[in-house]
């Protein structure tokens, strides 16, 4: 069995810190440099069970087994994908799913596992598997792309023949809460997005037209959920204030036909205004 780790430790690191920190990018891929710092964090966020950060990494195996017997073999597990070609089987999958396959009952689906996660020492230590070194895998971002104040950077863009073994993660900046809603309903991408309850909300986004009253309604809410900050309310007990309007951002990280089925839908005169906007980055982005 061969593999190739397309995204590892350092991209679920990244979108653990998004969530939960104000920092601009380069500060935080000047934070990811620091293996002891990446594996500390990744380990705190395994033993507190926060699984969901580790779909950000991916993988790509080879196998030597016929299609029909990975197949079956396989089956149970939902976010695995595995097709055959020319007499070769690939499988692709995540970081979340692999540890999870490491309890499986199935010899198989555990050598996978094992495999997958060894290309990723970061990934592996947390669950016992002692492997020396790091993986030396580092996110290097592609050129921001801008549009009416939305910013899309591509943090991993890996392509194959095969759409649905293809990954791509995306740094998505400058929407408001209304289109954030929207975006985590696409569920075959994981998304990381910034915490109301870490963070503090500074700025916000109206639709053109909606006039000052609706500005000054907004302002009213951040002054407030500001007052009630600096007089010591929790940020998680300060934000039921906050208006929809105020800005995010968020790691989203899926395959590639998962974007392609994003853009599809949401770059279309049928969708809203700012979602119409992301699709228009991502498929610039990605060139889809």
């Amino acid at each position: 069995m061969m593999g190739e780790l397309v995204a590892g430790g350092r991209l679920a690191y990244l979108a653990a810190r998004v969530s939960r920190s104000r920092k601009r990018l380069g500060e935080l891929l000047e934070e990811v440099g620091d293996p002891g710092r990446v594996e500390r964090l990744l380990g705190a966020l395994f033993r507190a069970g926060h699984h969901s950060v580790f779909e950000h990494s991916f993988f790509r195996l080879e196998m030597d087994v016929p299609l029909r017997e990975a197949r079956r073999s396989l089956a149970e597990w939902r976010y695995l994908t595995v097709t055959g070609r020319n007499g070769v089987v690939t499988v692709s999958l995540n970081g979340r799913t692999a540890m999870e396959m490491l309890r499986s009952r199935s010899p198989e689906a555990r050598r996978v596992a094992r495999m997958a996660l060894r290309l990723c020492p970061e990934l592996a230590r947390p669950l016992g598997l002692d492997l020396p070194g790091d993986s030396g895998w580092a996110p290097r971002p592609g050129r921001t792309l801008a549009e009416g104040g939305v910013r899309v950077t591509p943090l991993v863009v890996s392509r194959h023949e095969d759409s649905r073994h293809g990954f791509a993660s995306l740094l998505i900046e400058g929407v408001t809460r209304v289109t954030s809603h929207q975006i985590v309903r696409h569920r075959s991408l994981s998304i990381v997005q910034q915490s109301q309850r870490h963070s503090e909300v500074t700025s916000y986004r109206l639709p053109e037209g909606l006039g000052e009253e609706a500005a000054r309604y907004v302002e009213e809410g951040i002054r407030l959920y500001r007052r009630l900050v600096e007089s010591g309310v929790p940020l998680e007990d300060a934000r039921y204030v906050l208006p929809q309007a105020c800005l995010t951002r968020m790691v989203a990280s899926g395959r590639m036909d998962a974007w392609i089925h994003f853009v599809e839908l949401r770059d279309s005169p049928e969708a809203q205004w700012e979602i119409r906007i992301v699709a228009r980055l991502v498929r610039r982005a990605l060139s889809i």
